[in-house]
């Protein structure tokens, strides 16, 4: 039987998810893309295999149900997260590209509206996760929340977990370069962390716990104007103008960033179902500071380690950088291996 595959992806439209999303777009095998309207200009898709769905709530809950419910197609990929509330005839792949599900999301700086759209996709995901058949998830740590979720809610269909971990053609030619990056005569002290302004992404301890040390550096960051502006502005945040902010970054524009201007990802993220930066830096040879959780300990070993919750961590760690010690390279972990696009798609 033709597999007839239709693609959810209404609120993918920044970071890494979207990384994946863009790779995916250029796989024929899937019929119809459900997209988030904020990346039509981005992207310049105009015709009837894409479908746009408004910010509102209730706009993605009506649109998508709305094509959906159709029996013109085999398999539904959830690549957003948001599974169908009603049960359909297709086999449903539910990707999960998020850690909002499996945690409290008052331990993190979000605002009001965000705050209460999680919440409303909590329930969401609750409901519909009774029609999916198939979850994928990307690390074993994932995995394992996934797992102590379903028992929480006491889930009593037998649904099918695998891991698979997914990577756009540019990043897996990278990582199959039989000649490695060198390490070039950049100064020690460029930082780069490439992240959107998120609550998680602990932007405001990292930028304080940098305005605390002493010794000269740049920190590289890719923040919207508005919340760049928010966050240096503040009395307390002295050496100003060391934080530069590149905006929003194409994906090659952040691959040249981490080539040819600093030696050093900073990755102080509170929660991740992935981080891909962590693999992009040892990709490209650069040491790692990164927080200690579980999600970097997933992909890499030999990073510099801090509590991302306690500004004197952040700033010891840099310090211990910055003092010229010889640290161990940064690996990605053995055994992990990426699926290209067009195996992830034929792994349904």
């Amino acid at each position: 039987m033709k597999k007839i595959i239709i693609l959810s992806a209404f609120n993918v439209h920044t970071g890494g998810g979207y990384v994946l999303l863009s790779a995916l777009l250029k796989i024929n095998k899937i019929k119809k893309f459900l997209l988030d309207n904020r990346i039509k200009k981005k992207l310049k898709l105009n015709n009837n295999k894409f479908v746009f769905i408004k910010r509102k709530i209730l706009d993605r809950l009506f649109l998508f149900h709305k094509n959906i419910l159709k029996k013109d197609y085999t398999h539904l990929i959830c690549f957003n997260n948001l599974p169908p509330i009603l049960k359909l005839n297709a086999k449903v792949i539910l990707f999960i590209q998020t850690f909002y599900f499996f945690s409290n999301i008052s331990n993190y700086n979000f605002n009001f509206y965000t705050f209460l759209r999680i919440h409303f996709e909590k329930i969401w995901f609750r409901i519909g996760i009774r029609n999916v058949d198939e979850i994928w998830i990307q690390t074993p740590t994932m995995k394992k929340r996934l797992i102590k979720y379903l028992k929480k809610i006491n889930l009593k269909k037998k649904l099918i977990i695998k891991e698979v971990p997914l990577s756009d053609n540019k990043l897996l030619s990278l990582l199959n370069r039989k000649k490695k990056f060198k390490k070039i005569g950049l100064k020690k002290n460029n930082f780069f962390y490439p992240a959107d302004g998120s609550g998680h992404k602990n932007h405001e301890r990292l930028i304080i716990a940098f305005s605390k040390i002493k010794k000269p550096f740049k920190l590289y960051l890719t923040l919207d104007d508005k919340s760049f502006e928010r966050l240096v502005t503040k009395k307390h945040i002295k050496n100003k103008k060391n934080f530069i902010n590149l905006n929003n970054l194409t994906r090659e524009k952040v691959l040249d960033i981490y080539q040819t201007k600093i030696n050093a990802l900073i990755f102080p993220s509170l929660d991740e179902s992935f981080g891909i930066p962590l693999i992009e830096a040892c990709v490209y040879n650069k040491d790692i500071l990164v927080s200690n959780r579980r999600y970097s300990r997933d992909l890499i070993q030999n990073a510099i380690y801090f509590n991302p919750q306690n500004i004197q961590s952040i700033k010891i760690s840099i310090d211990k950088y910055l003092s010229g010690r010889k640290f161990q390279k940064p690996k990605i972990k053995k055994g992990f291996k990426f699926l290209s696009p067009k195996e992830f798609i034929n792994k349904l």
